[in-house]
């Protein structure tokens, strides 16, 4: 079934290219605003491929100069991010650098420079379900994950994020920001709990950076009135969602759009996932209309 659906996405994508339609949207769609890529933990050499890609059709820009003007009228713009603040991220330094491209790398406070582990890349995640404990609360997903041994503050043999010394290292290039503590799903939390992860991670953060922290990019792409309200009274600047789309000066800071990349496509996907259409009609297929990513 994943072979079927390698090739069903490999096809689509050569008719995307081929039939005009990728060409069309950079023209007629995103043109002179901004596009944020996601990824979370890519390879040196799958970035590097993008990026060479990228960068003869695009701008690459930082977070801090989203709400700029275009350097030229027209000239579609695209910005880097990567979530989680994976131990791979400590290798892209040289294709960053390459590209002169300062991408926003937005961390879970509690799980960068520890041996913690991501809750779901727990063998009892996987058997119980990913997408089930999604849409548990923060405390039953907590406690049926307890039950099988799981702490989201133990430490773990395998080091799986970056340390304090991969931070020190990119942060001359990269811009932390804040992904939460544990990566919970903030609208599974109770008001207690949402706010502690909004409002302790940008200290933590902080504190660990040696910079202000004012954006945040929502885990797993959920958020409701009651995130931004939060966000918006602790200070922040900005909150990245999962919602597909283009970014200019019309769209609310607090529902920053993106288009998700997955870490190991070849270079003609990814081609095809800018004009957003691959990734439009996966919404449609999960009932998500109009671009809204759909919400555990």
């Amino acid at each position: 079934m994943a072979r079927l659906r390698l090739v069903l996405k490999t096809v689509l994508a050569y008719f995307i290219l081929w039939s005009g339609i990728a060409l069309a949207s950079r023209l007629l769609l995103w043109r002179d605003r901004v596009l944020i890529l996601l990824y979370h933990d890519p390879r040196p050499e799958v970035l590097d491929r993008h990026l060479h890609y990228l960068t003869r059709i695009a701008d690459l820009i930082s977070l801090a100069n989203l709400w700029q003007p275009p350097r030229l009228r027209r000239r579609p713009r695209a910005l880097i991010t990567l979530d989680d603040g994976h131990l791979g991220n400590a290798k892209l330094l040289d294709v960053f650098l390459k590209y002169e491209v300062r991408p926003t790398i937005y961390i879970c406070s509690q799980i960068v420079n520890t041996n913690r582990q991501f809750w779901w890349m727990h063998p009892a995640a996987r058997t119980e379900g990913i997408q089930r404990l999604k849409r548990l609360s923060n405390r039953e997903r907590l406690l049926l994950l307890g039950a099988h041994g799981f702490r989201q503050d133990a430490e773990a043999e395998q080091q799986v994020a970056l340390s304090v010394q991969d931070i020190a290292a990119l942060k001359r290039w990269v811009d932390f920001q804040s992904h939460g503590r544990f990566h919970p799903i903030l609208t599974q939390c109770d008001d207690a709990e949402c706010q502690f992860e909004i409002s302790e991670s940008r200290r933590e953060i902080e504190a660990l950076v040696g910079s202000k922290c004012v954006h945040f990019a929502y885990p797993n792409g959920n958020y409701r009135e009651r995130e931004i309200t939060m966000l918006k009274a602790d200070g922040y600047s900005s909150a990245r969602s999962l919602d597909l789309g283009w970014n200019d000066e019309n769209v609310d800071p607090f529902r920053l759009k993106a288009l998700t990349i997955d870490d190991n496509c070849s270079v003609s996907r990814f081609a095809a996932e800018l004009s957003l259409l691959p990734r439009f009609l996966s919404f449609l297929s999960q009932g998500s209309f109009r671009g809204r990513a759909p919400q555990n």
